[in-house]
Parts: C-alpha cells; sequence; structure tokens
C-alpha cells in the first residue's frame, strides 16, 4: 500500500501496472482520504502507516505469480519506487500460506 498526494499519482500507478506488471498484476485498488478515515474510526482498525496523518490518496497494488521467490516483490518495488512523490509505507506478501509483512 502507498500513499499518494494526488488522483494523478493514482492513475501513473495503474499505467505503470498494467504496463510493467501485465504478466503478475492481479488488483490495482484506490480509497480516498476519507474512506481511509471511516475504515479506521468506524471498525476500529489501526493506521497502516504508524501515525495519525492521513494522506488524499492510498493505493494498494496486489501482485500474484504461480512462481515462488522475491522476484514479484522486487518487480513491485521497481515499479513503485521509480516515483519520487509517493510515501512506500508497507508491503503485505501473501506467499502460500505464510503472510509477511515488510517495512520500507
Amino acid at each position: 500500500m502507498v500513499s499518494c498526494k494526488s488522483f494523478e499519482q493514482v492513475q501513473q500507478i495503474l499505467r505503470k501496472a498494467k504496463q510493467e506488471l501485465s504478466d503478475i498484476l492481479q488488483a490495482v485498488e484506490f480509497m480516498d482520504e476519507n474512506s481511509m478515515y471511516n475504515t479506521l474510526t468506524q471498525l476500529g482498525f489501526k493506521n497502516p502507516f504508524g501515525d495519525n496523518k492521513l494522506y488524499p490518496f492510498y493505493c494498494l497494488v496486489e501482485v500474484a505469480s504461480s512462481r515462488e521467490g522475491p522476484e514479484n516483490a522486487e518487480r513491485l518495488y521497481d515499479l513503485l519506487g521509480a516515483s519520487e512523490d509517493l510515501i512506500i509505507v508497507r508491503e503485505i506478501i501473501h506467499s502460500m500460506n505464510h503472510l509477511y509483512r515488510t517495512e520500507l
């Protein structure tokens, strides 16, 4: 999940994901600041970004492949890290029956 300063950045992620990750791309989802606020307050979830600051938009890129290994995560890092205005906070990788969290 990444935070974005503008809707244009969300669109940029979608375009790049479709171009560069088409073989492993499962989903691209986004929500705005109000949606995140309501999710956190109404459902009692903790802010995944670890602070109380809310950003204008959030984007989640989900990738999967039948091949095991770190290649998917590396390709995702390359895609999301290409824009210096994005704030990448956490990546959640679901691999087989394990759930890993990696702080960036």
